[in-house]
């Protein structure tokens, strides 16, 4: 079975309106994405819940996890236990406290952060944040470059994901420095044709990962 970690797909919906977005959206479930990431950082809680719903009825059909960003309260309403953390001392692990069947991952961005992780048992997965330069990604402490992928991928317990800067050019890179999946923005929405993207995407992944 394929982690649902393995092609995250994070949203970026800005302006575009919503029923052109739901339709790119089943482009790229088509393409092969294995969970989407929602992450709308300018919505109310109440834009979020309409249209992570909306969402969920595209993804619904294809078993396509919705992952929630930041807000676990969220999760509730939209019946998801998928939630992806930046680093927020103790916030994993109140989350497991309250809901222990939660599929759980954090973003690393100090070693430091990997350490910490690796205390936490029930983690699904931890992301490299962020592994190159991305203008999609506001507010990066690091950026870890394929070594630091490497090494992170030595010490982490838990799978380790790689977001920022991924291209068709260098994925197998990425993959090859220790990711068992990755995590895209840019790369897929602003392609010509999503959905070709995507599939070449999965292609690399399915010929490394399997």
């Amino acid at each position: 079975m394929v982690p649902f970690y393995e092609f995250m797909l994070i949203s970026q919906k800005n302006q575009t309106s919503t029923s052109t977005y739901l339709d790119f959206i089943k482009s790229c479930a088509d393409g092969g994405i294995t969970s989407l990431q929602l992450r709308e950082k300018s919505l109310s809680f109440e834009e979020l819940v309409d249209l992570g719903l909306l969402l969920k009825e595209v993804l619904d059909p294809y078993k396509i996890p919705l992952v929630i960003n930041d807000f676990s309260k969220l999760t509730e309403f939209l019946n998801t236990p998928y939630i992806h953390l930046g680093q927020k001392d103790g916030v994993a692990e109140s989350i497991l406290r309250e809901h222990p069947l939660a599929q759980i991952g954090v973003s690393i961005d100090t070693i430091e952060n990997i350490h910490h992780t690796n205390t936490i048992p029930s983690l699904s997965y931890v992301t490299a944040s962020a592994v190159f330069p991305s203008s999609n990604k506001n507010n990066i402490n690091t950026i870890w470059g394929l070594e630091g992928l490497r090494e992170l991928s030595y010490i982490s317990k838990h799978p380790l994901t790689a977001i920022g800067g991924i291209t068709i050019d260098n994925c197998l890179d990425v993959l090859q420095h220790g990711a068992k999946g990755i995590a895209l923005i840019g790369a897929i929405h602003d392609a010509e044709n999503p959905y070709k993207t995507c599939k070449s995407f999965k292609n690399i992944l399915d010929s490394y990962l399997r």
